[in-house]
C-alpha cells in the first residue's frame, strides 16, 4: 500500500447521516482555503441568515504561532449523493489572533 501526501489540498468529506460504516458521499474541495491544521467544524446560519454555512476552523495557534482562522463557505445546493469531488469557494474568513499566547 502506498500513502500519498497531498499538499495544499483543502477538503471537507461529506458522509452519509446515520450510517454505521461512514460511507463518503461526497469530497469537498475547498477553494481559497488554506490550512495548518483543521480541527472544527459546524453548520450553521450564513452571515445576514440567508442559506446554511459550515464553519470550519483552523485553530490553536499551531506551530508555535498564535494565529487562528475561521473558514466559511455555503452549504452545497447541489445533491451529495453519487460519490465524487465538489469544488466550493471560500465565502469568507475571520483571522485573530489568541490573547492568552501574550499574558
Amino acid at each position: 500500500m502506498r500513502a500519498a501526501i497531498l499538499l495544499n489540498v483543502f477538503r471537507i468529506f461529506a458522509l452519509q447521516q446515520r450510517s454505521t460504516n461512514g460511507h463518503l458521499k461526497k469530497t469537498i474541495y475547498v477553494d481559497g482555503a488554506h490550512a495548518q491544521d483543521w480541527e472544527d467544524i459546524a453548520c450553521g446560519p450564513c452571515a445576514g441568515g440567508q442559506g446554511h454555512c459550515i464553519y470550519i476552523g483552523d485553530l490553536g495557534g499551531n506551530a508555535g504561532g498564535d494565529a487562528n482562522t475561521i473558514y466559511r463557505i455555503r452549504e452545497p445546493s447541489e445533491s451529495l449523493s453519487g460519490g465524487g469531488d465538489l469544488h466550493v469557494q471560500l465565502d469568507g474568513k475571520l483571522e485573530f489572533r489568541s490573547l492568552s499566547a501574550h499574558v
